[in-house]
């Protein structure tokens, strides 16, 4: 898995962290998940860079 792709697009800008979180608040399961992939995502692509 690519995760800097996943982590962010529009050539490499990053996700716009307030929409997500709207979309992400629609169902507390979905944010609490979505938050977890993103800090996982965060650090892994802290770890290689």
């Amino acid at each position: 898995m690519d995760v800097s792709r996943t982590v962010s697009f529009n050539n490499g800008d990053p996700i716009p962290v307030l929409g997500f979180g709207v979309w992400a608040g629609m169902d507390p399961e979905v944010q609490r998940r979505s938050v977890e992939w993103l800090q996982t995502a965060i650090k892994v692509r802290e770890a290689s860079a």
